[in-house]
């Protein structure tokens, strides 16, 4: 009898002692998940933030030496300085939460344009509907994705003479599509070496994000797809 308690004891024991190992063992997972996550997001914002050097500082040190050296154009200074602040914030967009979900990353998107496109006269027309959360869709890839759409709507607002422009977003079977489009008065992109080069950076940055984009135009208007991947 006593040998047979000894023996429950023993395995009580050691039950207790695997069951605060395991304990001890998730901790450990927790906090190595949990600075492995961090590590991630620290990347990802030194990454940017190269990015914002290498693309707001230049565009900044190009304008002080304009502005010291008198050469300064008042358009072009306000212009460079609007791209700045637009940089500025889409980087700062693409760090805030959105839990991968295309349609708050639009709607950021579109909070931030619409006094611009109002000032323009240009009417928004949105088309959106709900998509599945994009597990890839990390700060990275947003600002990647955001810089093709400002870049796609800056050429609208520069070069089109539009009045009205379309977001949209809507499923399909092979992806997630994405589209900006006006009623502008288009243009060759072939006879056009402006845009042409804006559609060579376009197609780079949706090669970042596995993406097809696709660019039609016509005199009746431009329009710029992008097929993301589920």
């Amino acid at each position: 009898m006593q040998a047979l308690r000894a023996n429950e004891a023993l395995n009580q024991s050691l039950e207790e002692r695997l069951a605060q190992r395991e304990a001890q063992l998730r901790v450990s997972f927790e906090a190595t998940r949990a600075l492995e996550a961090d590590r991630s997001a620290l990347a990802e914002r030194a990454r940017i933030m190269r990015d914002l050097h290498d693309g707001v500082g230049a565009q900044l040190l190009t304008a002080i030496a304009e502005v010291e050296d008198g050469r300064a154009d008042p358009d072009r200074i306000r212009d460079t300085l609007t791209a700045c602040l637009d940089d500025l914030r889409l980087a700062v967009d693409s760090l805030e939460p959105h839990d991968n979900y295309l349609t708050t990353i639009l709607g950021t998107l579109r909070y931030r344009l619409a006094p611009r496109l109002a000032r323009a006269g240009l009417t928004m027309q949105w088309d959106v509907e709900e998509v599945n959360p994009m597990s890839w869709l990390d700060p990275t890839r947003t600002l990647h994705l955001l810089r093709i759409l400002q870049e796609a709507i800056a050429n609208v607002l520069r070069h089109a003479q539009a009045t009205t422009l379309l977001i949209r977003l809507a499923r399909r079977p092979d992806g997630v599509l994405v589209e900006v489009r006006d009623n502008g008065r288009g243009f060759n992109p072939d006879a056009s070496p402006g845009p042409g080069h804006g559609l060579r950076n376009l197609r780079q940055r949706a090669a970042q994000l596995g993406a097809r984009l696709t660019l039609t135009s016509s005199p009746e208007g431009t329009s710029v797809t992008l097929l993301l991947p589920n």
